[in-house]
Parts: C-alpha cells; sequence; structure tokens
C-alpha cells in the first residue's frame, strides 16, 4: 500500500524544498496543454513527489539535457533555462534525487519526479 500515513514531514531546508517545488510547478504549468497534476505517495522511508503535465513532454537525450544550464527547448516559453538545473543542486544537497520521465502513451507530456526522505515518526 502507497497511501500516505498522517502528514509526511520530510528531511531539508523548507525554503530549499520549496524552490524546488516552485521550478517543477511553473514548468509544468508553463508546458501543460490543460492539466498539471501531483500526486504524493509513500515509498518505504521516502516520499514521492510527482508532477505531471499534459503538453508535447521530453524524450531520449533530452530528458537529461533539461537540467543543463541554459537549456530551453522553446525560445518563445519565458524562463532562462535555469530552473531545473537550480533545482537538481537543490536536490542533490537535500539527499534527493530528481527525475524526468516521458507519460506512459497515449497520454502525453512529462512527469518530474522528487523523492526525499521522510522524518520518521514518533
Amino acid at each position: 500500500d502507497r497511501r500516505l500515513e498522517g502528514d509526511p514531514v520530510v528531511q531539508g531546508d523548507r525554503v530549499d524544498l520549496l524552490e524546488v517545488l516552485s521550478v517543477l510547478l511553473d514548468n509544468a504549468a508553463k508546458w501543460a496543454s490543460r492539466k498539471v497534476a501531483v500526486t504524493l505517495e509513500q515509498a518505504g522511508d521516502r516520499l514521492l513527489i510527482s508532477i505531471a503535465d499534459d503538453g508535447p513532454g521530453l524524450d531520449g537525450a533530452d530528458l537529461e539535457a533539461a537540467f543543463g544550464i541554459g537549456v530551453r527547448f522553446d525560445s518563445a516559453k519565458p524562463g532562462s533555462g535555469l530552473g531545473l538545473a537550480i533545482a537538481r543542486s537543490i536536490c542533490a544537497d537535500l539527499g534527493a534525487e530528481l527525475t524526468l520521465a516521458p507519460r506512459t502513451p497515449p497520454a502525453t507530456g512529462l512527469i518530474a519526479r522528487l523523492t526525499i526522505d521522510r522524518v520518521p515518526a514518533g
């Protein structure tokens, strides 16, 4: 059962975590056609936060390239190409993992997954 038990508390600086989530939500909203979905799941002693959009998505080498400094896939969209690079750097400092993956067809879009340690209950 991956259902959350209680209110999850994660390890790390609150401002850093908010910065990462802000980047991921901003990117999802920027690329979404109509919908952004946020899910929280327990993954053992970790919390998995997934942010999915229904936009054009990425695949192959672009998934990892998206974390590069200054990388932008559409110059007509707002942004500097720094957000995901900064978010991944913060995640490294938090001991968290940040990944991107295409959604499972027939769905379109991208899923950003943040996996971070939970503080043990009690």
